[in-house]
């Protein structure tokens, strides 16, 4: 089953979207916090690159077997923005980082065109301390003293 819904492109829009992803995912949900900061970096880059001011954004949240949550951000093409790319962000760039974020947590992620825009594609599945480790997430029980 999945949750749709659309946004306008304007910069509050990210908060309104973390609120109601833990809302569809529900209280203890293992992807809870990487989905919220997967789907901040995918709505976020689709308001200030894939859509003009106020264009919907549109998001699909898919919940699947064994915890695994599939995100889902289509923008308009309408924005500023090329199409969605991984690249690295210079040391005192202060945007630049999305993808690169989207890659190192989710378990694959993918472009598509989508009419004139972009639809942004990650699956998440719950990690275990020692992958999450691996990859710099500090998990909340694992925080040093």
């Amino acid at each position: 089953m999945a949750e749709v819904f659309t946004v306008p492109a304007d910069p509050s829009q990210p908060a309104v979207v973390r609120q109601r992803l833990r809302a569809v995912l529900g209280p203890g949900h293992e992807c809870a916090d990487t989905a919220e900061l997967v789907v901040s970096e995918l709505v976020t880059n689709a308001i200030l690159h894939g859509c003009a001011p106020g264009d919907p954004v549109r998001l699909t949240i898919r919940r699947l077997p064994r915890s695994r949550v599939v995100i889902t951000v289509t923008d308009t093409g309408r924005g500023p923005g090329t199409a969605p790319r991984l690249r690295l962000a210079g040391t005192a760039g202060t945007n630049g980082r999305g993808l690169f974020i989207v890659d190192s947590i989710a378990s694959r992620w993918s472009v598509q065109r989508a009419g004139t825009g972009h639809r942004v594609r990650a699956l998440l599945t719950p990690q275990d301390p020692e992958s999450a480790s691996r990859i710099g997430l500090v998990l909340p029980d694992t925080f040093p003293e």
